[in-house]
């Protein structure tokens, strides 16, 4: 497996990082929806808006990868250090 998760938990883990992610959320139309108007809709805007959506969430799964990942290793660790002191 990647470290890249790790990478974007370790990131985004810190208050910093929080802030940081949910401008990314937001800006990229991952937490409120894209500001349609009551004209029409110009189809290149909300292409460009559905990629930075696409982005936004994509990153947003890798930092919850990265939490799972970190988890997993958690508890392995914490198996070793049990299987070690049962020894």
């Amino acid at each position: 497996m990647s470290d890249l998760p790790r990478d974007y938990r370790t990131t985004f883990s810190t208050d910093a990082g929080q802030r940081v992610l949910a401008n990314i959320l937001d800006k990229g139309y991952a937490t409120r929806p894209f500001p349609m108007g009551s004209g029409q809709v110009d189809p290149v805007k909300l292409a460009m808006a559905e990629g930075a959506r696409r982005l936004a969430l994509e990153i947003k799964r890798a930092y919850d990868e990265g939490a799972t990942a970190r988890r997993d290793d958690n508890e392995r660790q914490t198996r070793a250090v049990t299987s070690l002191s049962e020894s």
